[in-house]
């Protein structure tokens, strides 16, 4: 595991080796750190457990070629004293065959510039990058940093404006000042910069957090073996090792689906005291958990880039933690204290995580960016306690609870005029609101005349939205129509589906008023061998019905009539539609009485492989919807809409379909002229131009 800057006390650079005569557990403590970067005079203790008379295993440190000192344990301690800061590694190995069963890097730090100074100053808002850091009594030729990281980037003194850290948001800063000549030599301090503008949004829990959750693996995955994988570099300062009675030692962690190290809750329980526990992930069979025995030091205990973030979207940020070290008695026991970080500045503290349950911890945050570095930073140092599990880190979206008012579709004299329903959102984020109908044509769901607008949220975190949908009252013609409520924090966000909220329950148009007498059954599009498309239907109860007119589509949205067929006395019906258009052609068939009277039937498809290949896109002019489609064996990865000067108005990623088409919504573009590029499977870049009416 490389490493740009030690922060850290031990790391495994070999695991235990399948000996019995090897040790289940090998301990530093008792750390006194040189009082300089350049004395000697530092200590540190060896502990391999368990302990055993006569010693059948021996301990040595190395630091630098030909500096190896070897100890055969007749003491369950091994202190050595008058070293100097550095890295050491602990070798420990059996008397008799000299195997080795295992080596550990131990960083013997020591203090530096331990009188600097860091004097904060506010920032004028919650998202204002205007506070600074003054740093006091330092050398020029010293490097600081002052984001936490697990590779934390270092600056020159010199190199500071006034020795003055600058454009800082309000948060915690983790300050380290380091010695030019030694990475091993370097003093921290945590400076909170605070807000003096308008008071920043409670760190709160979403009311319901859903989705995808965007942190990688942050449940650990799962496997019937007692000790899962190890994460991957560059995700954790601490070593890995395997759980162990003895295990694992202070800055160590384990990925493991039970505490019991004997596995299958046998009563095995690391170091004789931890609470046993499997992990928390509901439904999650042989569910792996991190176990993390702190460190001496504080430092970074697990880390990840995010990427797909909405800007200034609500989101979440959490984890469960459980404490699995119970308090006994000790003067000097510890427990559990942590900090949430954004991109290296801490945002939320934990305070202490007492209890023996599970817990669940974080607090909902407003994204700048795309992408953000999430960390968890350890604040309590390692010894007597600090030993905790966690699971089920999650970042996701906040999303609101939206109840659909039913209409009541009995009363045909007196037909509803408006559909309403109810947002509750305990974060009182999702303001903006949109209602969209599906009218059963094959368009799908498109946005409702005078659908949008904004919510006020009443003291208990609610509001009501009203549709008059049209035609007004509601008649016979919208029967199985529906539709739903969307809903977002800004209005660009109803144009990108990772950044809205689309309620899953539809509101359904229930039968009133007139029905015709008839019922279509079997209706089937079906490619003929001379590439002629035939559409077929049955009908029953076919009762004072006067035609049936075919209704054709290349966009599933605007359909023309291409024949009619005259109602008589026969049940099965049928077309040949001899002009298919390459792609998909869109059919349904409007039934019509003697009276005028009319209704549609589903929309069923016909495809017919283009053999060229063309990627096309229509209508052109568009109002609603841009359909794009794609020649067999190619698929479009990556859509990007910009306009006239190039500025990019819209991106979004595609899935091929069946059908090979997808399509875009461009209502909310301005009228003129757009231009879109088409990122294909094959790793072409398409051009085309458009004109939205």
């Amino acid at each position: 595991m490389k490493k740009q800057f030690y922060l850290f006390v031990l790391t495994v650079i070999c695991c235990y080796q399948a000996n019995a005569q090897c040790p289940d557990g090998v301990q530093i403590s008792g750390i006194v750190r040189p009082t300089s970067c350049t004395s000697t005079d530092g200590t540190f203790r060896i502990r391999v457990r368990p302990f055993q008379t006569p010693a059948i295993y021996e301990s040595g440190y190395v630091r630098g070629i030909g500096d190896t000192v070897w100890h055969a344990h007749t003491d369950e301690f091994f202190t050595i004293s008058g070293k100097a800061a550095g890295i050491y590694t602990i070798i420990v190995r059996n008397i008799s065959t000299k195997a080795i069963c295992t080596e550990r890097q131990f960083v013997l730090s020591a203090t530096y510039a331990a009188t600097f100074t860091a004097t904060q100053t506010a920032a004028t808002g919650c998202n204002i990058a205007d506070g600074k850091i003054v740093l006091g009594n330092v050398a020029s030729t010293d490097s600081v940093s002052w984001i936490s990281s697990i590779t934390p980037t270092f600056s020159v003194v010199s190199s500071l404006s006034a020795n003055t850290i600058p454009n800082l948001k309000p948060g915690i800063y983790y300050v380290i000042i380091k010695s030019p000549n030694g990475s091993q030599c370097f003093s921290t301090q945590n400076i909170t910069v605070n807000n003096n503008g308008a008071v920043c949004p409670a760190a709160t829990f979403c009311s319901n957090a859903y989705g995808a959750n965007k942190f990688p693996n942050g449940n650990f995955g799962s496997g019937s073996a007692l000790n899962g994988p190890p994460l991957p570099d560059g995700e954790t300062t601490y070593g890995y090792t395997q759980l162990a009675a003895f295990g694992p030692e202070d800055g160590f962690y384990a990925i493991a689906n039970s505490t019991d190290h004997n596995g299958a809750n046998s009563g095995g329980q690391v170091f004789n005291v931890w609470t046993i526990t499997e992990d928390h992930t509901p439904n999650d069979v042989n569910g792996y958990m991190m176990v993390v025995n702190a460190n001496i030091d504080k430092d970074v205990v697990t880390e990840k880039t995010i990427t797909g973030l909405c800007p200034n979207k609500t989101y979440q940020f959490s984890a469960y933690i459980r404490n699995v070290k119970p308090n006994t008695g000790g003067s000097n026991y510890i427990v559990p204290d942590l900090t949430f970080l954004i991109d290296g500045v801490g945002k939320y503290n934990t305070g202490d995580v007492a209890g023996s349950d599970w817990v669940n911890i974080g607090f909902t945050f407003k994204s700048s960016s795309a992408n953000a570095k999430f960390s968890i930073r350890n604040n309590n140092p390692g010894g007597d306690g600090n030993d905790w599990v966690i699971d089920d880190i999650f970042v996701g979206v906040c999303a609101p609870t939206i109840t659909m008012n039913q209409i009541d579709g009995s009363n045909c004299q007196n037909p509803a005029t408006s559909l309403t329903a109810n947002i509750t959102d305990l974060s009182n984020i999702y303001a903006k609101y949109k209602w969209q109908v599906n009218k059963k044509d094959g368009s799908g769901f498109v946005d409702a005349v005078n659908g949008s607008g904004t919510g006020v949220f009443d003291a208990d975190h609610k509001y009501t939205s009203t549709l008059i949908p049209e035609p007004s009252p509601i008649t016979s013609l919208q029967s199985g129509w529906a539709y739903r409520l969307i809903v977002a924090e800004e209005e660009d966000d109803f144009t990108d589906i990772d950044c809205r909220y689309v309620n899953t329950t539809t509101l359904v148009i229930a039968q009133c008023g007139a029905v015709l007498p008839v019922k279509i059954n079997n209706l089937n599009a079906s490619l003929l061998s001379n590439n002629t498309g035939k559409i077929s239907w049955q009908v029953a109860e076919q009762v004072n019905i006067k035609k049936y007119e075919i209704e054709k589509s290349i966009d599933g949205v605007n359909f023309n009539v291409i024949t009619t067929v005259n109602a008589d006395n026969e049940s099965n019906y049928s077309f040949d539609d001899k002009t298919l258009n390459n792609g998909v052609n869109y059919y349904r068939i409007k039934i019509v009485s003697n009276e005028g009277k009319y209704m549609y039937s589903p929309v069923v498809t016909l495809t017919l492989k283009d053999k060229t290949t063309s990627i096309k896109i229509f209508p052109n002019p568009v109002q609603n919807r841009l359909f794009v489609w794609m020649p067999e064996g190619i698929t479009v990865k990556r859509i990007v809409i910009s306009d006239a000067i190039g500025q990019k108005m819209m991106e979004r990623y595609v899935i091929g379909n069946s059908t090979n088409v997808a399509d875009i919504e461009v209502n909310k573009l301005a009228k003129g002229v757009y231009n879109i590029q088409l990122y294909t499977s094959k790793n072409e870049i398409k051009n085309f131009s458009f004109i939205k009416k």
